[in-house]
């Protein structure tokens, strides 16, 4: 067992990060109630290297926050990755999540290793997602030009 976090270890942490802030903004931008329905679809797609330091139990470092982790046998950063991606489900901060996994060249290998996070299932979800986007804009006579015209567009400058 490998004292957590080695290089890859930190790179997922930060990515981990990532994932969160973005959830966060999206729904922070589509918090008020006159433009909840049209919240964009929000997916992850995570492909993870089947290597050792990824597939082995690793112990946590020790920290002042250690005392409020679940207590329970050591995971792989595979398994906490998934268990991550359940969270960001089980919260609604993330419509669909597809976690990949995958053997190093030449021999490559893609595996599912949660039936919940097939890619077949986050595609049907975004497109379920963008389906709803579109009726409630249809339904509420939403033009993209007046979607648009309320978003300051990337040509926009400031006067």
């Amino acid at each position: 067992m490998k004292l957590m976090f080695s290089s890859i270890g930190n790179n997922i942490r930060n990515r981990m990060d990532d994932m969160v802030a973005a959830g966060t903004n999206v729904a922070r931008a589509f918090d008020q109630e006159a433009v909840r329905a049209l919240k964009s679809a929000v997916g992850q797609l995570f492909l993870l290297q089947e290597r050792r330091d990824t597939t082995e139990p690793v112990r946590p470092r020790q920290t002042a926050l250690s005392t409020f982790a679940p207590a329970g046998p050591p995971e792989s950063l595979q398994d906490r990755l998934r268990d991550f991606f359940r969270r960001l489900l089980n919260d609604e901060m993330y419509d669909a999540v597809c976690f990949l996994t995958s053997t190093a060249p030449p021999d490559v290998n893609v595996r599912e290793p949660d039936s919940e996070m097939r890619f077949d299932s986050f595609a049907t979800k975004i497109a379920e997602r963008v389906e709803n986007i579109r009726e409630v804009r249809w339904r509420d006579n939403i033009q993209a030009a007046d979607w648009d015209a309320d978003w300051p567009s990337a040509t926009t400058s400031a006067s």
